[in-house]
């Protein structure tokens, strides 16, 4: 081995132990929101254009001491105002009226696995019928998650929810998820829905929130820079169907 390899070997190193990826997420998806204070509803409800976003603590996370995470909004952004759902709306409603519902579902992350998933739970968003679904979530899915049984769970999902014509984006994991990102990257292929690669976030400690957060988990998520990037890219595949 070369001495430049040597080098180059221990920064590979470095970075598996410090950025660990998914690993990093120790914040539990259960109870990350209050007892029925799951839903947000954003801009116009009388706009004719339906966006319904569904996601996990990135989207939303209830204040919760245990974890010194006090704020209520997207984790971890410095405010309400700065994750991405919020900087997402303005961008839409920017560019047209829309009546947009935000639901914070890590329960539905639980629910995939643990085996109890089952599309009938999700009523009051078959009921809000999108003309868009912004799909992101995911990072609370099991590592080992049988492949098919995942894809099987969002299909069923997006097509109980979803009514014709309806546009689907998919996003897959601001950290890396091997199974569910080539799910969802399969899906979207089949489906002639949207992908948002988000994944190479991860690798910049600049879209993260270290050193503003005491618990790691917490500081793992994205900070401000990482919620401008994922509604930036988030709404450029918005923004073709708006």
């Amino acid at each position: 081995m070369t001495y430049g390899s040597e080098i180059e070997a221990v920064i590979h190193w470095l970075i598996k132990e410090i950025f660990m990826g998914i690993k990093e997420n120790t914040v539990s998806a259960e109870r990350q929101t209050k007892e029925k204070s799951n839903v947000f509803y954003y801009g116009n409800e009388k706009a004719d254009k339906k966006i319904l976003i569904v996601g996990n603590s990135i989207t939303y996370h209830a204040p919760k001491e245990s974890i010194d995470w006090i704020n209520s909004c997207g984790m971890a952004a410095s405010c309400a105002e700065n994750d991405y759902v919020h900087i997402l709306v303005r961008k839409i409603t920017s560019q047209t009226p829309a009546d947009i519902m935000v639901v914070q579902l890590s329960g539905m992350e639980v629910a995939i696995n643990n085996g109890s998933f089952c599309v009938k739970d999700y009523g009051q968003e078959r009921e809000f019928a999108p003309d868009i679904l912004i799909f992101k979530l995911g990072e609370n899915i099991k590592l080992d998650v049988n492949k098919d049984y995942l894809k099987r769970c969002l299909s069923d999902f997006v097509g109980y929810v979803c009514k014709k014509g309806c546009a689907v984006v998919y996003s897959t994991c601001f950290w890396p998820h091997r199974v569910f990102d080539e799910t969802v990257t399969e899906l979207s292929r089949f489906e002639d829905a949207y992908l948002v690669s988000l994944s190479d976030l991860d690798a910049d400690p600049e879209n993260k929130a270290y050193g503003k957060f005491t618990h790691a988990g917490v500081a793992a998520h994205p900070g401000d820079k990482g919620m401008r990037e994922i509604a930036e890219r988030i709404f450029t595949a918005v923004k073709k169907r708006l």
